[in-house]
């Protein structure tokens, strides 16, 4: 049963099982609120500061004004590597789900310079992912929300269920993630968040070789999902809050299956990530190729000029 979900054409399945999942990427969003920013020469930098100037330091160094998130987020090298990552790990990590019943949308800003907004046009033309536009000043869980209560609408039975996906444009989800995502959808009820705990963290810090480390962390965001199965009041992710405080209001789910996500580790991060020294079980990349092709899509080999 086809039908045209935020812009794009989708071929509905029709059956007993109406579960789909929605997966938003925010991809260099301006924002007019709050905004979180770890700048390079604090990633650099933070290991030789005392612990008591850690923080007032850091959020000073955010920027404050449209204009001065613009200058940040659109910065020519910075606009270059969120790119590169994007399409070297991101966007294989989608094009490689065995489970097809999903929309990728990716929210922008309009402000987005003209040849990276090209760039990003023709990558949603090859991968067939909505690119979006949100103003500063426009509601992003908003827009988010009538993605899903379309969607639900648009599923046969009165029984929908819509799984909403944060996905980060830098990091990359297992090939079985939506599939596995939808099963465990079919017993979740209305509002109920998804974590799965276990991945890898990809290191491409300070110019040294990337390193692929074991991961377990319990509601990190990739893959962080919300479940929305009540038409009235559609629901996303976003309606979340912070996922590291998502279990003080609202029901979680751990997933134990092993290898479901890649966060990478960089001094690009918006936000600042933990980065675990190396130890026993660090796996050089070139030893790591065949975990990132056979689970997550990626060609090590492609990574290139990843590490800032």
């Amino acid at each position: 049963m086809p039908a045209t979900i935020a812009g794009v054409r989708v071929t509905m399945e029709t059956g007993a099982e109406p579960r789909r999942a929605v997966i938003f990427t925010r991809f260099s969003v301006v924002t007019g609120g709050g905004f979180a920013h770890t700048p390079e020469w604090y990633q650099r930098w933070r290991k030789f500061l005392p612990k008591a100037v850690r923080s007032p330091l850091r959020k000073r160094s955010a920027p404050a004004t449209v204009a001065d998130k613009c200058r940040m987020l659109f910065a020519t090298e910075r606009l270059r590597r969120r790119f590169h990552l994007f399409e070297t790990i991101a966007l294989p990590s989608i094009a490689g789900q065995e489970d097809r019943r999903f929309l990728h949308v990716v929210l922008h800003s309009p402000l987005l310079p003209g040849p990276w907004r090209k760039r990003l046009d023709d990558l949603a033309a090859t991968h067939g992912f909505r690119s979006i536009a949100i103003g500063p000043e426009e509601d992003i869980g908003e827009r988010c929300r009538a993605i899903v209560a379309e969607l639900a609408e648009a599923l046969p039975g009165d029984d929908a269920r819509i799984a909403s996906v944060r996905f980060d444009d830098d990091d990359a989800l297992a090939v079985d993630f939506v599939g596995r995502l939808l099963a465990r959808a079919a017993f979740a009820a209305h509002g109920d968040v998804i974590s799965f705990a276990s991945g890898f963290t990809l290191h491409l810090v300070d110019g040294r070789p990337p390193r692929l480390h074991p991961s377990h962390a319990p509601l990190n965001a990739m893959g962080l999902s919300l479940i929305s199965a009540d038409p009235s009041a559609p629901a996303t992710i976003w309606d979340a809050g912070n996922h590291a405080r998502t279990a003080r209001e609202r029901p979680v789910t751990l997933m134990p299956d092993p290898g479901m996500y890649v966060c990478t580790s960089h001094i690009h991060n918006d936000s600042l990530r933990f980065s675990r020294r190396s130890g026993r079980k660090s796996r050089p990349l070139a030893d790591a190729a065949s975990i990132l092709a056979e689970r997550f899509d990626i060609d090590a080999e492609a990574l290139g000029d990843a590490t800032p």
